[in-house]
């Protein structure tokens, strides 16, 4: 009978100490950003500032067709575009101007993965 217990402890310490622990993740990376959306005249020229991301100019290269559109949107889906700010999760201070002039000042408060559009 005592054989038997130490036999079956034995195993259990055995088989519980040769088991391992991973964690496996298939989710994409989200990102934290700022979406500042427009048309390309609104967009282009503009000076960006978020946190430590500054866009002193922005130009062509720096702004891009948002391809996840809502149906809602889809007669504006020809002129809305977009500069993708990059953030860290917690509030952020986004300043955007416009020939010198302050035209959006705001705290926003994003978490992680998660994405704010502002539309100028």
């Amino acid at each position: 009978m005592i054989s038997k217990t130490i036999t079956a402890f034995v195993s259990l310490i055995i088989f519980t100490s040769c088991a391992t622990y991973s964690v496996v993740s298939t989710n994409a990376i989200e990102e934290t950003v700022i979406l500042i959306q427009g048309e390309r005249e609104a967009l282009m020229g503009l000076r960006v500032e978020a946190g430590g991301f500054v866009i002193n100019t922005v130009e062509s290269s720096d702004i891009y067709k948002n391809k996840n559109q809502t149906s809602n949107q889809i007669n504006n889906s020809r002129r809305m575009l977009s500069i993708k700010v990059p953030v860290n999760q917690g509030t952020t201070e986004l300043k955007i101007f416009k020939n010198g002039q302050i035209i959006f000042k705001k705290n926003l408060y994003l978490g992680a993965g998660q994405t704010r559009k502002i539309q100028i």
